[in-house]
C-alpha cells in the first residue's frame, strides 16, 4: 500500500498535469543548448540545470560529479562513389583518417552474412534486424564483427526512410579500430543498386575527428538519505548526440526523471527509504556515466534501480526487467489499476545506464518506451527534435513511474539480488555474449 493518501496522490497527480515545468525544463534542453554531446558545453550546461533544478525541488545532498572519459569531436566526412560525393557522418569514435577500398553488402549484418571474405574491404550493413530473430543485433556488435573479420571500414545504412543518416557510438570510452560512418537507408539503396549493377565498386571515405580527452558529469539528488534501508535509484542520461537536439532521446526520458524527483520532493519525509535521483553523462558513447558511478560508489546499499530511457516519448511504457522474475511480478503488483497492463519483457538489455548495476547483481529495469514496431523511430538522427515530442506522454509517465515508484519504497522491495556469475550465466544462456563484448 502506497505511503500517501488517496487525497494526497489526487494532489500529485493534478499537479504533475497542471504544471509546466516539464515543457520548460525539456525546452531549455533542447531548443537552448542546440546539443548535449558528452563533452561539449551543451552538456555541462545540461548537468550545471539539472543541478540547479534538483536543488530548487528539494532535495538533498545534491552534487555534480566529474569524470574523464575519451573524447571524440565531430570534424568533416566524405563519402565519394563513382566520382561522386554522396551525404555521409562520421560514427562517434571513429578514427580520423582516409581509406579506400571496395565495397560489400552485408545486408542486415547478421550473424550468417559475415561467412563471406571481408578482408580489406568496406562493409555496408543495415541497421535493421528481422523480426524472425529472437534477438536484436546492436550496432557495435555489427561493427566488431567486421573489426575482426579484417575489413578497413564499415558503413550503417539506417533502414528508416526520410534522408536521415544515423549515428550511434562504435565503441565505449575508446577510439574504434577502422573507420565507421552512418548513411541513409536513400544513399544506402543506392549504392547497393550500384554494386549489383557493376558488379565490383569502390569507394573512398575522408573522416576528419578530434580524439582528446574530455570531461562529463554525473548529476545525484537523493530524498530520505539517512534511511538506513537499502535505496531505490532512478536515472536516465542527460547526454544526447551532436547532430540533433536529442529530445526523445533522452531529453523526454531525463525530463521524466526529474519530474519524479520534483513531483515526490514534497513528500520525503514520508517517504521510508533513500531515493536517489541520477543523471547521468556520456552515456551514448557507451555508458561511461553509469560505470563510473559503479566504481566510485557503495553500490551494494542499493536494492533497486530503475533506468529511464526513453520514457515520455509514447503513452505507454515497457519494462525490461534483465531476468529479476521477483522484480516483473513487483511491477504488474504495483502499477496502478487504472493503467493498462503493464508491458513487461524479462530478458537480458544491456544499453542502457541500468547495465552497470546488473553486472553487480543489483534487480535493475530498463523503463522505455512501449512505440511497438516502430523502434528506435527518429532516435540518432537529426530529426529528434523537439516537436516530435507529446508532453502529455511525459506527464503521465512521471506520474505512472511516482506512484510505482512510491509503492516500492513502502514496504520491503521483494526483489532479490543475484551473484554477478548468475548473470554472466544468463547472457550465455541468450546468446548474447558478442553482444555484450563490445561494451
Amino acid at each position: 500500500m502506497t505511503i500517501l493518501t488517496e487525497n494526497e496522490l489526487k494532489k500529485l497527480t493534478g499537479e504533475v498535469w497542471m504544471s509546466d515545468e516539464s515543457r520548460e525544463n525539456l525546452t531549455y534542453l533542447t531548443d537552448e543548448l542546440k546539443n548535449r554531446f558528452a563533452g561539449t558545453k551543451g552538456e555541462h550546461a545540461a548537468a550545471d540545470y539539472v543541478e540547479t533544478k534538483f536543488r530548487e525541488y528539494g532535495l538533498e545532498e545534491v552534487k555534480s560529479e566529474e569524470f574523464d572519459f575519451q573524447g571524440w569531436q565531430r570534424g568533416s566526412t566524405s563519402l565519394s562513389v563513382l566520382g561522386e560525393d554522396l551525404p555521409a557522418i562520421a560514427l562517434p569514435y571513429c578514427p580520423p583518417g582516409t581509406i579506400e577500398g571496395e565495397l560489400i553488402d552485408l545486408g542486415d549484418g547478421l550473424e550468417e552474412d559475415f561467412d563471406r571474405d571481408i578482408k580489406d574491404k568496406i562493409v555496408m550493413v543495415t541497421s535493421h534486424t528481422p523480426t524472425y530473430r529472437k534477438r536484436w543485433l546492436h550496432r557495435g556488435e555489427k561493427y566488431s564483427r567486421t573489426v575482426d573479420d579484417g575489413a578497413r571500414g564499415f558503413v550503417f545504412i539506417n533502414h528508416y526512410p526520410g534522408n536521415l543518416p544515423p549515428t550511434g557510438s562504435l565503441r565505449s570510452d575508446r577510439i574504434g579500430e577502422i573507420t565507421g560512418i552512418g548513411v541513409s537507408k536513400e544513399v544506402g539503396s543506392r549504392m547497393k543498386r550500384n554494386l549489383q549493377r557493376k558488379g565490383e565498386l569502390k569507394a573512398t571515405i575522408k573522416v576528419d575527428a578530434g580524439v582528446e580527452k574530455s570531461i562529463s558529469h554525473n548529476v545525484i539528488g537523493k530524498l530520505n538519505p539517512n534511511s538506513d534501508r537499502p535505496a531505490i535509484l532512478v536515472g536516465g542520461h542527460l547526454d544526447g548526440h551532436d547532430i540533433s537536439q536529442g529530445a526523445e532521446d533522452n531529453g523526454a526520458g531525463i525530463t521524466t526523471v526529474i519530474e519524479m524527483a520534483r513531483a515526490l520532493a514534497p513528500y520525503s519525509d514520508e517517504i521510508e527509504r533513500p531515493i536517489y535521483f541520477v543523471a547521468f553523462g556520456a552515456e551514448e558513447l557507451g555508458l561511461i556515466g553509469s560505470k563510473k558511478y559503479v566504481e566510485r560508489h557503495r553500490v551494494s546499499d542499493i536494492g533497486l534501480v530503475l533506468n529511464c530511457d526513453g520514457p515520455g516519448r509514447a503513452r505507454d511504457v515497457k519494462f525490461i526487467t534483465n531476468g529479476f522474475r521477483d522484480l516483473a511480478g513487483k511491477i504488474e503488483e504495483y502499477i496502478p489499476e487504472d493503467e493498462s497492463p503493464p508491458k513487461i519483457e524479462d530478458r537480458i538489455s544491456a544499453h542502457s545506464d541500468h547495465w552497470p548495476f546488473v553486472k553487480e547483481g543489483i534487480p535493475a529495469c530498463q523503463i522505455s518506451p512501449d512505440t511497438g514496431d516502430e523502434g528506435r523511430g527518429w532516435g540518432h538522427t537529426s530529426a529528434d527534435t523537439l516537436d516530435k515530442v507529446d508532453f502529455r506522454n511525459i506527464k503521465q509517465n512521471a506520474i505512472t513511474l511516482a506512484q510505482l515508484l512510491l509503492e516500492f519504497s513502502s514496504e520491503g522491495l521483494g526483489v532479490k539480488k543475484k551473484d554477478p556469475e548468475e548473470i554472466k550465466q544468463q547472457i550465455k544462456e541468450e546468446g548474447r555474449e558478442e553482444e555484450i563484448d563490445w561494451l
